[in-house]
């Protein structure tokens, strides 16, 4: 499981202080970029060099408990699916106290770059994902 710490800055809130319903998904996608990069699969990599795009076509979230400015997270990222063109991740977000107070997952696809038509997950991608998955990466 890949750990990830983030503080929530005030431009993450709304008037009140109170975490933007739409920020959840910066922060989680925070942790999906480093996930990549330790993957060896840095999103400028995958935009500029790869023949393969990875977009989301699904996404929830879960508010579990109310999420303030200074708030210190830790995001933990768990792959819970690896399938032959696509994958699930979750991303639990705890606070100081470890307890969850929000729940993000993702569904991605992998298509080829010029005719966007699904492919099965590149051999790097899902060897990544795997490593991820056993702890190996965290």
């Amino acid at each position: 499981m890949l750990v990830y710490r983030k503080t929530v800055r005030l431009y993450h809130t709304d008037a009140a202080g109170i975490l933007y319903y739409s920020h959840i998904y910066t922060m989680a996608h925070d942790v999906y970029e480093e996930m990549l990069r330790k993957i060896g699969l840095s999103v400028s990599y995958i935009l500029n060099e790869s023949d393969f795009l990875l977009p989301f076509v699904h996404s929830e979230a879960d508010y579990k408990d109310t999420i303030t400015v200074g708030t210190e997270l830790e995001i933990r990222l768990k792959v819970e699916r690896i399938g032959k063109t696509a994958y699930t991740l979750c991303y639990f977000f705890l606070n100081k106290k470890g307890v969850e107070v929000a729940f993000v997952k993702t569904v991605s696809v992998a298509v080829n770059k010029k005719t966007l038509q699904k492919i099965p997950l590149p051999d790097k991608l899902r060897d990544g994902l795997q490593r991820v998955a056993n702890g190996e990466i965290e």
